[in-house]
């Protein structure tokens, strides 16, 4: 049944553009069922995913990371939307990007107290989401976060 399911899906996205989305773990998810999903369509399509992510927690080593940003098509086609002092992403980040197992990819969208800015770099976004100290760390409701945007 959900074979068929992720099949129905991957035949209309041939002809129509998916929006997938997720938060926290299921955020990792969405990130996973889009890569596949990009890798079913292949070339036949040019109406790509979009997958948007909130507070979700990196997922993939440096090879993991590396395969995604080498094809800048699949890369364009996700935005991690996350606050700097939201706990969900630290999950699995320690101190510096030298000691993270895992790797951003795609558009971070980092969200400020007075705004927010997008960042591709991998090191800019691991810098950022360092753990500053364990009394600034919360969790946030991004549905607010988003309409002060």
């Amino acid at each position: 049944m959900l074979i068929q399911l992720l099949m129905q899906v991957a035949t209309s996205s041939k002809s129509v553009a998916h929006v997938i989305n997720g938060d926290c773990l299921g955020g990792s998810i969405a990130s996973l069922f889009t890569l596949w999903l990009l890798r079913t369509l292949g070339t036949e399509t040019t109406k790509r995913p979009l997958c948007i992510t909130f507070t979700s927690p990196l997922i993939g080593d440096s090879g993991f990371q590396q395969a995604v940003s080498q094809n800048p098509t699949w890369s364009a086609c996700f935005l991690h939307v996350v606050h700097k002092d939201d706990c969900f992403p630290k999950i699995f980040h320690p101190s510096t990007m030298e000691q993270s197992l895992y790797k951003p990819f795609g558009t971070c969208l980092v969200c400020f107290e007075l705004g927010s800015a997008c960042f591709k770099a991998p090191k800019s976004i691991i810098e950022l989401l360092v753990p500053r100290s364990p009394e600034s760390v919360q969790i946030f409701n991004y549905q607010s976060i988003i309409k002060c945007r």
